[in-house]
């Protein structure tokens, strides 16, 4: 047990004993005065239960206000105490952030933790293969997490950070984030019943205040770390590993294999012997892109019941095309073997896959044959970024084609949202304004994808992966003036979704290959700062009150369990 808390204790009883020695010197006394025993005896049971009402309702408000948890330490981080306040927020914010993943994205992406199930009674299974409940994985987590912010907060203080503007506009923001929801709950009191007792505005402050300044202090390194790659290391890795970041163009085609078959192994070899003939028409017809294409259409299953739009899906050209696809996508999309084949390299490290060559991989459900189109190569173009508002064609039931009635609606309504930015700009006098487009995003776009994020698509790469219209529009040449396409370019193009009002909001400084780098050698900068850091530092360095910890941890779980 605590030695301090034993020291508490023995004073309690020690003064317990004087007022009780005192209160009988004091009866013997009356009692010498001849009073009646029986009324004395009535006085002093009445005083008793006074004292016992008046220490029932102290004690009440003193746990009601969470001054145990404010008193009661039960973290030590470094040689310092912290409350058992301050430990319910870190375990309170653990606990919500895996409940928040679980519930929006399920409990795979939140360890296995299904927020709907006590914590106590699920399972979590570490990196090593041991089990404990997802409460005491919580419960570390927390004092990890706890542990870190204090050491990168001495740390930012050492380094003499102060906070920007920014930040402390966030900090407001924080502390006012509660305001429509509290009712007539006080700031700490509301504090207290999300993040347990104790948690009052001001230890609410202290702790994201911390949090910012740790916050500031990584950017502040980060930035560092920035500054210091060069031109020369993001070249020197590129030629070291340029396979990590070129691209590349192919055609494929997919043929499936019969997983329902009696005989697996026969499917699979029958699904090899189509490939094998496809690869022999292609070659057969010219061995060009157009005879890839033909074969396409010419080996689908003609009585599948999908035919017709299978055939449609594939007269397009971008059915079997992939652009500037990297290893990596080629690796997890095909094989490894495949993305060796199609980055292959002679002995001076050039690649030597030329255009034309095909070749076929199996996995366990296809069959896949790749046409090469050339070989890899460094993408210079910048990505960009757009907004873009979607008046979508309204289709009813189960109708899949517009009318050219709807076309017609949205097409209207993307002309009406175009001039209602226009009119902004001869309002604001200003040649552009993102803002303004922004602000007509929410109440007009279809698109629920980026509504949210003011129709914002950002660092666009010209690879297919957005529809051909799209792309062609962001990724166009010139404008209507013909010249190149600049910030503030509007426009309205129409796509199998509906009619998009356009809104060009720049180009990166540097190509994708080039900030890929750049990024991996600032992570691994960073990484290593921190790692140094946080070795300097040992297991026995942070210690527990246990029965503090625990009771927070079961105080904590009860009231989650409750809502």
């Amino acid at each position: 047990m605590d030695k301090n808390l034993e020291k508490e204790k023995e004073l309690y009883r020690k003064e317990r004993k004087e007022r009780i020695s005192k209160n009988a010197k004091a009866n013997e006394k009356g009692s010498s005065k001849g009073r009646d025993h029986t009324a004395a005896i009535s006085k002093v049971l009445s005083w008793i239960f006074c004292i016992v009402l008046v220490g029932a309702i102290v004690v009440g408000a003193v746990v009601q206000f969470g001054v145990p948890q404010k008193v009661l330490k039960a973290v030590k981080i470094d040689g310092k105490s912290y409350s058992a306040a301050e430990y319910a927020f870190y375990y309170s914010s653990v606990y919500n952030s895996f409940a928040n993943y679980s519930k929006n994205y399920g409990a795979t992406y939140a360890d296995g933790f299904d927020y709907n199930q006590p914590a106590e009674n699920q399972t979590h299974t570490d990196s090593d293969g041991n089990e404990e409940t997802f409460d005491k994985y919580f419960a570390k987590l927390a004092v990890d997490n706890m542990a870190n912010v204090k050491r990168y907060y001495a740390k930012a203080l050492e380094n003499n950070i102060e906070l920007t503007e920014e930040d402390n506009e966030t900090i407001n923001e924080a502390m006012t984030q509660f305001d429509s929801q509290r009712e007539n709950y006080s700031v700490s009191s509301y504090l207290s019943k999300i993040y347990g007792r104790g948690v009052t505005e001001r230890l609410f402050k202290k702790i994201i205040t911390e949090q910012q300044y740790v916050t500031r202090f990584k950017d502040v390194k980060t930035e560092e770390f920035n500054n210091d790659i060069t031109a020369d290391k993001i070249n020197a890795e590129y030629s070291a590993n340029k396979k990590d970041y070129d691209v590349v163009d192919f055609r494929w085609y997919t043929i499936d294999i019969d997983t329902t078959a009696a005989d697996t192994d026969k499917a699979k070899s029958d699904a090899e012997a189509k490939a094998d003939e496809f690869i022999a028409a292609v070659k057969a017809d010219g061995n060009t892109e157009d005879a890839f294409k033909k074969q396409a259409i010419l080996f689908l299953d003609k009585d599948s019941e999908d035919y017709e739009s299978d055939k449609e899906t594939y007269s397009k050209d971008g059915a079997t095309i992939l652009h500037k696809t990297d290893y990596a996508t080629v690796s997890s999309s095909v094989s490894e073997d495949a993305a060796n084949w199609v980055y292959s390299v002679d002995d001076n490290g050039n690649y030597n896959r030329p255009a034309g060559e095909m070749a076929k991989y199996s996995t366990d459900e296809y069959v896949y044959i790749i046409y090469t189109l050339g070989a890899p190569y460094q993408d210079t173009v910048k990505p960009v970024s757009v907004r873009h508002i979607l008046c979508a064609f309204s289709t009813e039931g189960t109708q899949e084609v517009p009318t050219d009635e709807q076309k017609q609606a949205a097409k209207e309504k993307a002309e009406k949202v175009l001039q209602s930015y226009k009119d902004a700009l001869s309002q604001s006098g200003k040649d552009y304004d993102e803002d303004a487009f922004v602000n007509l995003v929410a109440d007009n776009s279809d698109d629920t994808g980026t509504s949210s994020k003011g129709g914002l698509i950002e660092d666009m790469i010209n690879n297919d992966q957005y529809v051909a219209e799209f792309e062609d529009w962001a990724f166009a040449e010139g404008n209507y003036a013909g010249e190149a396409r600049k910030t503030g370019d509007v426009g309205i193009i129409e796509t199998e979704y509906g009619y998009h009002v356009m809104y060009f909001v720049g180009q990166a400084d540097e190509p994708s290959w080039y900030t890929t780098i750049k990024d991996k050698l600032v992570d691994s900068e960073s990484d290593k700062y921190w790692e140094d850091f946080d070795a300097q530092f040992s297991d026995d360095d942070v210690t527990t009150v246990d029965w503090v910890k625990d009771r927070v941890v079961a105080s904590q779980n009860k009231k989650f369990a409750q809502n």
